[in-house]
């Protein structure tokens, strides 16, 4: 519940607790001396008010427009220069005027920072400093979570501003500008692609607890495919998934298929397929239900292709005349490069299987070419070295092919949360870790 307020929390906010306020706006202050055109978000009394009463009101918070340190937070009779000051509080970072006193034997700038609770960044000319609270908060989460400073200070900047975060300080240090790009240069125009399986997002068997009726409010529209779609599609597959295996003496293929299943003994789900684009921002997420099978690989590449493309591939008769001409133009424009640390194997009848399980994306999955990612191919044969490394193929990019293991690395974080979560929850919470590291993406890919 408190995942899906936070989720919704500025339409929630904006209905419940100002509804009503927002009807007082442009009526006269409770003072009789303005209008009301300001409201606090962070009071529980929060109806709106003219700027005066809203700075009178706020004179000793540390996100006011405008702080005095002593004097009670009244003005100091030999006030100063105001200074643009920096302030670091539980509920955000604030960008604020501060005036120091400057009265004879007033404590030095520090002082006074310190005398007001805050800590100042620098004992010289400090302009910016953090709350002790903030400072008690963090210190008290890290022991607690071992969380770090850096993302703490990222949650702070986002409940600054969750829209424009990296124009909130402390800003990030400015790239060079990119030169010109010549439109010859075919590699950058690709749409690369990773497949990889992680099984350290599973879910333990539930059968007697869990609710069936559980489903992801999303079906299927996010990052995760519609659960009992998707059951029910790779249980009418025949065999057991891995029926085209590709014969070899690769010593990485031998120990993938030999898993030890009993590994996996009380778990329901076992783990997840990812594909994500050489962005590393994540397109699809399939569960596995053993070991890291060709089905869930197959429909992790299709989920996240499907996104890709115009109308509904999987109801192409459907669709009007306009839509699958557009797709036949995207496909035919889309030029595919993927990596699979099992390539050498899960690609041998990939076409195949597309023809016979998936044709409406089988034209699509003829066109993509396939590598071993730069890491993992040093444990494979030397055929597979030459054959799938992406450094002796044309128009690769020199692309390492490693992107899905970047994402692992924050998304293991949250494998024992949702262990024991019903199907549907811990979708949904995938789906809103998938949506939060794709957005943090988007707002930092500019750079």
């Amino acid at each position: 519940v408190l995942s899906e307020f936070a989720a919704a929390e500025d339409t929630i906010l904006d209905i419940i607790l100002s509804q009503e306020a927002h009807k007082r706006f442009g009526e006269p202050c409770l003072c009789g001396q303005g209008i009301c055109t300001v409201q606090c978000d962070e009071c529980i009394w929060n109806d709106p008010s003219c700027e005066d009463c809203f700075i009178r009101q706020h004179r000793r918070d540390p996100y006011a427009h405008s702080l005095q340190l002593r004097h009670d937070g009244n003005q100091c009779p030999n006030e100063g220069k105001r200074i643009l000051f920096t302030l670091v509080d539980i509920n955000g970072i604030h960008g604020t005027y501060l005036h120091f006193c400057e009265c004879v034997g007033a404590p030095a700038k520090y002082e006074q920072l310190l005398n007001a609770h805050l800590f100042p960044a620098t004992m010289i000319h400090p302009q910016t400093a953090f709350s002790f609270r903030v400072l008690k908060q963090y210190h008290l989460m890290n022991l607690e979570s071992k969380l770090p400073a850096q993302d703490f200070i990222g949650a702070l900047r986002r409940l600054t501003d969750n829209a424009f975060t990296l124009s909130v300080p402390p800003g990030l240090y400015k790239h060079p500008r990119p030169k010109d790009i010549l439109a010859e240069l075919r590699h950058l125009l690709l749409v690369t692609l990773t497949v990889d399986g992680n099984h350290h997002l599973s879910k333990s068997e539930k059968n007697r607890t869990s609710d069936p009726t559980d489903e992801s409010i999303w079906h299927g529209r996010a990052y995760m495919p519609h659960d009992r779609t998707y059951r029910g599609r790779i249980a009418s597959l025949k065999g057991d998934g891995n029926i085209f295996k590709a014969e070899g003496d690769c010593d990485y293929l031998q120990a993938a298929q030999k898993q030890k299943l009993h590994k996996f003994k009380g778990q329901e789900i076992t783990g997840v397929v990812n594909c994500q684009c050489g962005h590393v921002f994540i397109l699809s997420s399939v569960d596995m239900q053993g070991g890291e099978s060709v089905r869930n690989s197959d429909y992790a590449l299709l989920h996240a292709l499907s996104a890709r493309l115009p109308g509904d591939l999987t109801r192409r008769s459907d669709e009007p005349p306009e839509i699958l001409t557009a797709i036949a133009e995207a496909i035919e424009s889309f030029e595919i490069v993927a990596t699979y640390d099992m390539a050498c194997i899960t690609t041998v009848h990939l076409a195949h299987r597309f023809r016979e399980n998936y044709p409406e994306f089988a034209a699509l999955i003829e066109k993509i070419r396939w590598g071993i990612p730069t890491v993992h191919i040093v444990n494979h044969k030397e055929r597979c070295q030459y054959q799938y490394s992406t450094l002796y193929q044309a128009s690769f990019a020199w692309h390492h092919g490693e992107t899905a293991e970047q994402a692992w690395a924050e998304m293991n974080q949250i494998g024992p949360i949702i262990r024991q979560m019903n199907s549907g929850r811990r979708q949904d919470t995938l789906n809103n870790h998938y949506g939060d590291w794709n957005w943090k993406k988007t707002m930092k890919i500019g750079m």
